[in-house]
């Protein structure tokens, strides 16, 4: 199984005291598993149709941001979040 990947950016590079701190950290985990339904209709004459249906199952990703950080959007199923925090 492969490991998650992050990155993380931030909005400057220095920053003055009491200036906002803005930290977007990009994510992924490729372990992504297929899930395939067959769904299938008959009529009163036996007449069958069949169809197969592919989705992805993607694991949820937790990001834990250093102390002090607080989350502003994204989701644990989602690619990116943003963290906000006071220089």
């Amino acid at each position: 199984m492969a490991n998650p990947t992050l990155t993380v950016t931030y909005n400057k590079a220095v920053y003055a005291p009491g200036e906002t701190i803005t930290a977007t950290v990009a994510y992924a985990d490729p372990d992504t598993k297929t899930v395939s339904d067959v769904w299938q209709a008959t009529n009163a004459n036996g007449d069958q149709a069949t169809i197969t249906v592919s989705r992805n199952v993607v694991d949820p990703v937790t990001i834990v941001p250093p102390a002090g950080y607080t989350k502003v959007t994204g989701s644990d199923t989602g690619s990116q979040v943003v963290f906000t925090r006071t220089a």
